[in-house]
This record gives structure tokens, sequence and C-alpha cells, in this order.
């Protein structure tokens, strides 16, 4: 089965999988090559991971953990039918770019905002800071999976 992963700058990924893992509003929802039920459902900011059918020849774009690529991935939809997996999200990480401790930092700062919005900001916009700190736990754990390969 094919699988390509689009944000609205760039296209993450596309090749054959065997199965792929996505973190979805009602749990993970794990997608395998041989399934033919078609399917649409929301990604939540979250990991997706995905076990590639063929060897990667540039793993060193990925986070690996044991043979799976790892990618941090936004809000999103993800389209499935007989033999295309198409997942649209608004970001994806595929190798974090900032440091443990810059995470943690963003991440306080979130947490921050959301706790005075509590006060001033209307729901819209705590879940909107609640989305971006979704995320960017996904990207702490993206970082402790790289830190550990």
């Amino acid at each position: 089965m094919k699988l390509k992963i689009t944000t609205p700058d760039k296209v993450i990924f596309e090749g054959e999988i065997t199965t792929v893992s996505l973190p979805t509003e009602s749990g993970t929802e794990t997608i395998h090559s041989k399934q033919s039920s078609p399917l649409v459902t929301a990604i939540k900011p979250g990991l997706l991971r995905i076990l590639t059918a063929n060897q990667l020849h540039n793993t060193n774009d990925f986070v690996m953990a044991k043979n799976e690529i790892v990618i941090s991935i936004g809000k999103g939809m993800a389209f499935v039918d007989s033999t295309t997996i198409r997942v649209v999200a608004s970001q994806a990480t595929t190798i974090p770019h900032l440091s443990k401790e810059n995470l943690e930092k963003n991440k306080q700062d979130i947490e921050n905002q959301i706790k005075k919005l509590r006060t001033e900001g209307s729901i819209e916009q705590i879940e909107s800071y609640m989305t971006k700190l979704q995320k960017i736990n996904a990207d702490i754990s993206l970082e402790q999976i790289k830190e550990c390969a």
C-alpha cells in the first residue's frame, strides 16, 4: 500500500508501507497494507509510525525507532482507500531542529499562555493552544526517541 504524507509546504513521506499507526481523536489507528476498508479520520497532533515495505535508502531524513520511521505530526486528516493512504497535516517534524531544552521552554510558554487564556480567553483560543501543546509534546517525544537511537 502506498502512503503519502503532506503539509502545506511539502511532501514529507511517499512510499510503500506495511503498516502505519496514526494518532486519531479516538486513539491510535493502525492501518495494514492488506486493509481494504475505506476510511476517513481526523488526525490529532502526536507520533505517526511507519513500517515500510522496502528498506529506505536515506534514513538520515527520519527518526528511526527499531525498524519504524517516527514522525511528529500536527492536526490533519487521513484518507484511506484500497491502494493509498493520504495524510494531510498542518505540520510535520521528521527530525527535531530544536534542542530538548528549547522544546521544554516552548512547552512551558504554551502552558503559561493556556493558564492565562483560561481566565481571559475564548474557548477557540484555548483549543488552539491545546493543539500546539499536543504538537510540542509529540516533538519532545520524537527528540527523546532520537536521543535513544
